[in-house]
């Protein structure tokens, strides 16, 4: 059975990163069995992933992502050759969880509903994959060679909105917009990546208090 669900998180405050990997398999790998305490998404970059948590199948190909859940036991089911990049992340608040009815109507109906808020489906095909990939390489990148927490938290929060971005464009054109402070924040994050950011920092950048 493939995922139809859908979580939506809080982000007044931005999730906290956890780690980041690039990993390469060949045509025997089989994902380790395992459950893990954080949030997981897996981006695939070319070849086929497949796994099992809970009741639900995933067999991933280029372009796709996963979604675990923390606390569910995950393995993979059958061998092949695979590249994907592995993020793990945490969240002060619990997500709220929606089907993709649901998750459509609430977005026909609250134009103002995204604000501060992020979804992150089960399984989804990136509409632009390239632009997905080249985000998480320059995460990777960055968190190996900087380590700055703060840094981190803002860039797989900005990686998150990506993806909600070309997720709510693809079930409801036009619906995904985010506040003009959010965007200015991200901006801001990615024009000074390569410098130590603080949060006083970020809320200098959009005229704002940094508690907002």
């Amino acid at each position: 059975m493939q995922p139809d669900k859908y979580y939506v998180f809080d982000i007044t405050k931005p999730v906290h990163f956890v780690n980041i990997g690039d990993h390469t398999g060949d045509q025997d790998y089989i994902h380790t069995r395992r459950i893990m305490p954080d949030y997981e998404l897996f981006v695939i970059k070319s070849g086929k992933l497949a796994m099992k948590q809970g009741a639900y199948d995933f067999n991933g190909k280029q372009g796709e992502v996963f979604f675990h859940l923390p606390h569910v036991i995950q393995y993979g089911t059958e061998p092949n050759y695979v590249e994907f990049y592995w993020l793990h992340f945490t969240s002060e608040t619990e997500p709220t969880e929606l089907t993709m009815p649901q998750l459509a109507k609430i977005l026909a109906e609250q134009t103002d509903f995204l604000t501060n808020k992020i979804v992150v489906p089960q399984f989804f095909s990136l509409t632009d994959r390239q632009r997905f990939f080249m985000q998480c390489g320059d995460l990777f990148a960055t968190w190996r060679t900087e380590r700055n927490q703060t840094e981190g938290n803002y860039a797989v929060t900005s990686l998150m909105l990506e993806l909600t971005k070309q997720l709510v464009r693809k079930l409801l054109p036009g619906a995904a917009r985010h506040s003009r402070k959010l965007q200015t924040a991200l901006v801001y994050i990615h024009d000074n990546r390569c410098n130590p950011i603080t949060v006083a920092n970020v809320a200098e950048a959009c005229m704002c208090h940094e508690k907002y």
